[in-house]
């Protein structure tokens, strides 16, 4: 499980470092955290995902267990391809699941 964060806003806070450094399960990237840019924060992970496969080394199961989430997609590789392509050169409203899933 990943978790993406904007980073914009202000600096990133030294918890939330060690987090990252123990964890390996934070992604930054270059915009402000707030509900109006949930297309952004979820167009960023779908952009990570298409770059990013996980290996067995760094996780050996084939299977991932139980865990909370909020926004939730599960969509193919190539359904996140087209997605991303689609809307990478569109102005993203905030309504995420309007903008991402609409």
């Amino acid at each position: 499980m990943l978790f993406f964060m904007g980073t914009n806003e202000k600096p990133i806070n030294m918890s939330l470092r060690k987090e990252s450094d123990v964890h390996n399960d934070l992604i930054f990237a270059d915009f402000v955290e707030s509900y109006f840019n949930l297309s952004i924060k979820i167009m960023e992970a779908l952009k990570n995902q298409i770059i990013r496969d996980i290996s067995y080394e760094e996780y050996p199961l084939n299977y991932y267990p139980p865990y909370c989430s909020g926004t939730c997609y599960v969509l193919s590789k190539d359904a996140v391809t087209a997605i991303v392509n689609v809307c990478q050169n569109k102005k993203l409203i905030h309504l995420e699941d309007v903008a991402i899933t609409g």
